[in-house]
């Protein structure tokens, strides 16, 4: 039976895992965070997710797709705040007749991911454990644990680490490897209502209010609250 390890298990490690379990790989996920399942406040992004045609394509694959559903709010319409204008109810562009952007909660997602993928016999996830260097002569895996070192070896490996990937550094040592990356020059902040202050607003639309250099764009949730940038 092929092995993968996998360097992260995020929502990209975690969708992997669900994968490579499927096909009956043996996986090994190492995530240098705790373990995210029943932590509602785990540190990171809060801004909901929205998934479009390939994202519920790759769930439909695995299918998983109607129960992602029912976890999050079906997106077609937006409503546009500007400035001495009227409010413009509009289409989402880009939709098809019957599809939708689906917007869910991310902690939610990736606890859900992890709980699929663990259903597989043959996928495990080591938390706490941060995989550092990958090994481009010796094809090792050098993961830092609690209680020391590991040298993983496997068929494959998947960098899903995110954007300071260790094992992205490691293969800029690698002959004609390069990659380029850009951060954007703009700020975003959290913010949150609670059901009383987000009544009027309805679920399946995308609200933004609009300014000359101010952008603040929002999302309802299941339960009335809201969830913006």
């Amino acid at each position: 039976m092929p092995s993968v390890l996998i360097a992260g298990g995020g929502l990209v490690g975690s969708v992997n895992a669900c994968f490579f379990g499927k096909r009956r790989w043996n996986v090994i996920v190492y995530e240098s965070r705790s373990d995210p399942r029943g932590k509602e406040n785990e540190k990171g992004k809060s801004i909901n997710l929205a998934l479009g045609f390939r994202a519920l394509s790759t769930l439909e694959t695995l299918g998983l797709k109607e129960k992602v559903i029912e976890m999050g709010v079906a997106v077609k319409e937006k409503i546009r705040y500007e400035e001495r204008k009227l409010p413009v109810l509009e289409k989402l562009r880009g939709l098809n007749e019957g599809d939708f952007i689906l917007t869910i909660n991310r902690h939610k997602l990736c606890q859900f991911l992890i709980n699929e993928a663990e259903k597989y016999q043959n996928v495990k996830f080591n938390f706490n454990t941060k995989a550092t260097i990958f090994d481009t002569e010796k094809h090792i895996l050098i993961v830092d644990a609690v209680d020391g070192q590991i040298h993983a070896k496997g068929d494959l490996i998947l960098a899903c680490d995110g954007a300071h990937s260790s094992i992205r550094r490691s293969l800029l040592k690698v002959s004609g490897f390069g990659f380029n990356q850009k951060y954007i020059d703009i700020g975003y902040m959290d913010l949150s209502l609670n059901v009383h202050n987000s009544s009027d607003l309805k679920p399946g639309i995308h609200y933004s209010w609009r300014t000359n250099d101010l952008i603040v764009v929002a999302l309802v949730n299941r339960d009335q609250s809201l969830t913006g940038e």
